[in-house]
Order: structure tokens, then C-alpha cells, then sequence
């Protein structure tokens, strides 16, 4: 009986079907390897979101290290009214700048806006007189957040989106009060404790788009990885030596025959057959 594989078990026929395999797989490995170069530079480079992200709170940070200074500057009771009016609409220059950034834009999508990516700019303008402006009420953007499922439970999750107000509303209210104590005269350092701790906001923020950034990549290598291994399987499993499985296959069914052989010759011995024994 022919063996259904183009390729006999010796001779230089087989020699190049088992060359032409190796071919393939090296070619095949080559390729991948490649891929993988390449999929793993790309990696590395941070998401454009990320990047804008990123630069957004570390601005948000300087300014309310400016914040600081101005706050600082102006506890001395040396300074005349024109340099704390100066200063005032600094601080009101400051405010417009951070709500800016509250309303950063890219490619059309708000990164601060929440679960509402498309919607209008998150942050209400600052007005002129900051005395009306309530840093509370500023936000307008989604109340939720997207995320995404990594895990075998629900409760593994990565955040993906970041609500504004929990980011910038601490720190509006800081660079308010400033303000306020600019107006009316009033003690700016008492403002310092606010303004540290809304910096400690977006300190934090900033941190935490770095670590999620990389569990999001950590958990797609892990998949790639996984994708890989299954995939050399069915690899090795589509180029294994057909003549060899064959001749495998053919051993175990003589082994499995004989056994059923066997078994029928003992069910046909009879009671008297073993009593004369």
C-alpha cells in the first residue's frame, strides 16, 4: 500500500520535502522575528495620548509652582499695591492657563473630558472677575471614565480615560483662593497648604498614566507571547514528518490489534476449557 505523502521515507526525495520544511520554518522564523522588531519599537514609543497627557499635567504642575512662588513672595507686607495687582492678574493668568489645559485637544478628542471624549470643552472659561468663578462648577464633562477588562474578573480593570474635575478642580481652587487673597488683601500664605496638595494631584495623575500605560502593554506582550506559543504549535504540528506519524499510527494499531485479540481468545474459552487446565 502507497503511503499517501508525496515524499518517501528515504532517499533524496524525502532529504528535500525535510529541506524544504526547515526552509520554510527558518523563513518563516526570519519573518516574525522581524515583526517582532518592529512591534516591539513601536512599543516603546509612548501612545500620542499618553505623550499629550503627560505634558499637560507636568505644565499644570509648573504652574502651580509658579503658584507657590507668587504665594510666597507676597506674604511680605514690603510689597506696594501696584506689585500685589501685578501679581493678582498673574494669578488670573495662571487660572486661564490651567484651564486650558483641562481642555486639551487632540485629534479632535478632549483627554480630560471624561467619558465624553467628543463632547464640548470640559472646563468653563475663567471670567474676568474671578470672584464669580466657582471652581466647583467648572467641569462639565463626563462623570465616568472608560476602562478596560485585563483580567478574569471584572475588578481587573485598566483605566484608560481621565475625568477632569478629579484631576484640575483641587487646583482651580487653589489658584482661586490665591486670588482672593490677592484681592482683598488677605494672608497668601495661607494658600501654600492648598497649593501643595492640588500639585500632589497631578503628581499623582501624572504617575499613574505612566503605570497604567505599561500594564496595558505588559498584558498585550503577555497575549502576543501567548499567541506565538500557540502558533509554533500548530506549526510544528502542520510540519511534522508525515511519513514518520504514519508509521507511528501503524504500530499503535498492530499493538491495539493484538490486544484485541487476545481479549476475544479469552472470552472464548469456556468454563470446561479452564477446568481441564
Amino acid at each position: 500500500m502507497h503511503s499517501p505523502s508525496r515524499c518517501s521515507s528515504t532517499g533524496p526525495v524525502s532529504s528535500r520535502c525535510r529541506s524544504r520544511r526547515s526552509s520554510r520554518r527558518c523563513r518563516a522564523a526570519s519573518g516574525c522575528s522581524r515583526r517582532t522588531t518592529i512591534r516591539s519599537a513601536r512599543r516603546r514609543r509612548p501612545a500620542p495620548s499618553r505623550r499629550w497627557r503627560d505634558k499637560a499635567l507636568g505644565e499644570g504642575e509648573q504652574i502651580l509652582v509658579r503658584a507657590e512662588e507668587i504665594a510666597t513672595q507676597q506674604a511680605s507686607s514690603l510689597l506696594s499695591p501696584g506689585e500685589r495687582a501685578a501679581a493678582r492678574e498673574e494669578v488670573h493668568g495662571l487660572l486661564e492657563g490651567l484651564t486650558a489645559l483641562g481642555n486639551t485637544e487632540l485629534g479632535g478628542r478632549r483627554i480630560f473630558g471624561g467619558l465624553a471624549l467628543d463632547g464640548a470643552a470640559p472646563f468653563a472659561s475663567v471670567p474676568e472677575d474671578v470672584s464669580a468663578y466657582d471652581p466647583t462648577k467648572a467641569y462639565t464633562g463626563s462623570a465616568q471614565e472608560f476602562s478596560v477588562k485585563v483580567g478574569g474578573t471584572s475588578s481587573e480593570r485598566v483605566r484608560i480615560t481621565t475625568r477632569g474635575d478629579t484631576v484640575f478642580q483641587r487646583s482651580l481652587q487653589a489658584l482661586k483662593d490665591l486670588w482672593t487673597a490677592l484681592d482683598t488683601n488677605g494672608d497668601t500664605a495661607g494658600t501654600l497648604a492648598g497649593l501643595g496638595s492640588a500639585r500632589d494631584d497631578l503628581s499623582t495623575e501624572r504617575a499613574s498614566v505612566g503605570a497604567r500605560q505599561a500594564e496595558l502593554v505588559s498584558r498585550t506582550s503577555q497575549v502576543k507571547s501567548l499567541t506565538v506559543d500557540q502558533q509554533k504549535v500548530i506549526s510544528d504540528a502542520q510540519d511534522a514528518d508525515l511519513v514518520a506519524v504514519i508509521a507511528r499510527l501503524t504500530q499503535t494499531q498492530t499493538a491495539l490489534q493484538a490486544t484485541l485479540t487476545a481479549g476475544a481468545e479469552i472470552a472464548r474459552t469456556s468454563l470446561v476449557d479452564l477446568l481441564r487446565l
